[in-house]
C-alpha cells in the first residue's frame, strides 16, 4: 500500500470488518486509524472515509471496550469532517447524555459485583453502527 493512499487502508477496514463481526478481534483497528490519519490530510475529500472510520473506532471502544470517553473523541473526530452531520451529532449527544448520567448517578444504587447495563439505544436518522442496544 502506498502510504498516502487511503484506498488500501479503508477497504482493509472494511474487509476486516466484515470476518470480525462482532469486533472482538480488533481486526479493523490498525486500517481505520491509518484511515483517519490519511483522511485528516485532505478532509474534503475523504470525507466520508473519514467519518467511517471514526464510527468504526467509537462503536468499538463503546461497545466492546467499554470506554466511552474514547468514543466521544472519535465522534467528535468525525464531527471535524462533517460538523452537520446529523448522526454523528446525535449519537455525541447520546454518549455525552450517559456519561454525564454516569457521573452524577450516587454510586451506592448499584449491587455490589453488577456490572451498570447502558441505556444507549440506536440514534434515529442514520445507521452509522456506532451503538448497540
Amino acid at each position: 500500500m502506498s502510504p498516502d493512499s487511503i484506498y488500501g487502508y479503508i477497504w482493509g477496514g472494511r474487509a476486516s470488518s466484515a470476518i470480525d463481526t462482532a469486533m472482538t478481534g480488533g481486526l479493523a483497528i490498525p486500517f481505520y486509524l491509518k484511515t483517519i490519519e490519511v483522511a485528516t490530510k485532505d478532509k474534503e475529500r475523504f470525507k466520508g472515509m473519514g467519518i467511517e472510520a471514526c464510527g468504526y473506532l467509537a462503536g468499538y471502544h463503546n461497545n466492546i471496550k467499554g470506554d466511552r470517553d474514547t468514543a466521544i473523541f472519535y465522534i467528535q473526530k468525525g464531527l471535524e469532517f462533517d460538523t452537520s452531520n446529523a448522526s454523528l451529532k446525535s449519537t455525541l449527544e447520546i454518549l455525552q447524555k450517559v456519561s454525564q448520567n454516569k457521573q452524577n448517578s450516587p454510586k451506592s444504587q448499584s449491587r455490589p459485583g453488577t456490572k451498570p447495563v447502558s441505556s444507549i439505544n440506536k440514534p434515529s436518522g442514520g445507521n452509522t453502527g456506532i451503538v448497540r442496544k
